[in-house]
């Protein structure tokens, strides 16, 4: 055994640059979460997207919201104390109605979010160069959320909006679920921190088995954590109030 006292500086130094080396280095690259955005979906959340006419949003005491859908040059505009942003919005026929989206005024590429950076506006998530926060977390965590986008989309929404899948496309979900299910099951250390950082997920991880057993019958291993998280609030009986 060797004392601190007796390690060698060079010993020390080189374990030093094998720790530098080996480190896993965070991104500066921003977060999606934390930019300034706005969607499209917004848009039209707000009732942006009333063609011809002019619509108004008040997004804040300071911001508010304008597009002019009634001519040749629809538009949104961005208005602040000092400020005005006009974004070019272009529409493309989508069988009966209209699909829109922000155009990009150098490279005339069309895109559904826009983002601000100290650059100014920037178009699209690409340009932006944001990440999710769930990028920084563990590969079990990620397969949680996929687990309950996965829920949704075989069940459907509650609320009518979503509904559910139907034939190969229910077959193929079904067996990702199946997969993902078993990979969960099979990570202790990942799933119990990823349970214990955000407990909600153990009602993705109850849904997902309900469904299985459902659907599968005697072929599903039914399965659930030993330890049964109990979360203070959710969403859903799927659990999740979306993490970015």
């Amino acid at each position: 055994m060797v004392h601190a006292s007796r390690r060698s500086p060079e010993l020390e130094f080189r374990r030093a640059k094998l720790k530098t080396m080996t480190a896993r280095v965070r991104s500066t690259r921003p977060l999606v979460h934390e930019m300034p955005q706005f969607t499209i979906a917004q848009l039209k959340q707000w009732g942006l997207l009333r063609v011809g006419q002019t619509n108004r949003h008040a997004y804040s005491d300071e911001i508010s919201l304008v597009t002019t859908l009634a001519g040749r040059r629809t538009a949104l505009k961005i208005r602040g104390q000092k400020l005005e942003f006009v974004i070019a919005l272009v529409s493309r026929p989508l069988g009966k109605g209209l699909v829109w989206y922000f155009c990009d005024p150098v490279s005339g590429r069309l895109v559904k979010s826009l983002y601000y950076s100290k650059e100014g506006w920037l178009y699209g998530q690409k340009a932006a160069g944001a990440l999710y926060a769930s990028q920084f977390q563990s590969k079990c965590y990620r397969q949680l959320l996929r687990m309950d986008k996965l829920i949704l989309a075989i069940d459907g929404g509650r609320n009518g909006r979503v509904g559910p899948a139907r034939g190969a496309s229910r077959l193929r979900k079904l067996q990702d679920l199946c997969r993902i299910f078993s990979e969960v099951r099979a990570a202790d250390r990942e799933r119990e921190a990823a349970l214990g950082k955000f407990p909600q997920l153990y009602y993705t991880i109850r849904s997902a088995n309900s469904i299985l057993k459902r659907e599968r019958g005697k072929l599903h291993k039914s399965w659930m954590p030993s330890r049964q998280v109990k979360a203070s609030w959710h969403s859903s009986t799927s659990g999740l109030d979306l993490i970015p």
